[in-house]
């Protein structure tokens, strides 16, 4: 699963063939795992099947979990027994609060302990989440970072020394970093990032 489509990059390309399509589609898979390593999480829409997930916490009122959509149980083994305790939806709330972080709607990523229970501090994953795990819909500002970075990877064969131009034209040095404005587009999805979602 890709957050553009071939057809969304052959557009923004201007191709109309079926020439260069397993080019492009190497490039979009190429501009997602870019998009996802910038980002530090990914951008997938959820399923609808609840499933567990472990993690490990060094804060014992604050636990990151990954992105979802709903949470269906919270659980933790204080003694590090593998006996799990059950907290009561009482004990934990789910951040970022009703789901909406700098005027953005984005999915639950941490929650806080706020009953009974506080999270074990350990390396040990001493805590376990069930969930829908996902976004509601992949945000618009991740499909078109996606684009294109994945076109200007596709026309970044066109120039493999880095150069591109020639001497009727003028050459211009590409730069080697990501695109400066899919970077704008997704500063505010970088977890942990200034102004990005937790």
């Amino acid at each position: 699963m890709t957050y553009a489509t071939l057809d969304d990059v052959k557009v923004a390309l201007g191709i109309s063939d079926y020439q260069d399509d397993a080019r492009i589609e190497v490039a979009l898979q190429s501009a997602e795992e870019m998009v996802n390593a910038y980002c530090e999480r990914t951008f997938y829409t959820a399923g609808t099947a609840a499933t567990s997930r472990v993690y490990a916490a060094s804060d014992y009122s604050y636990q990151s979990i990954d992105d979802c959509t709903s949470i269906t149980l919270v659980e933790s083994d204080a003694g590090g027994t593998g006996s799990w305790t059950s907290w009561a939806t009482s004990d934990w709330q789910a951040e970022p609060l009703n789901g909406l972080q700098g005027g953005r709607s984005v999915p639950y990523n941490g929650l806080r302990s706020v009953g009974n229970y506080w999270f074990p501090e350990s390396a040990e994953a001493l805590v376990r989440v069930t969930a829908i795990w996902g976004w509601a819909a992949t945000p618009q500002s991740i499909v078109t970072a996606t684009k294109l970075q994945a076109s200007r990877l596709f026309k970044r064969a066109d120039s493999p020394l880095g150069i591109a131009g020639g001497p009727d034209t003028g050459y211009l040095y590409l730069a080697r970093q990501m695109d400066a404005d899919v970077q704008m587009l997704l500063a505010p999805y970088r977890r942990g990032g200034i102004g990005g979602i937790a």
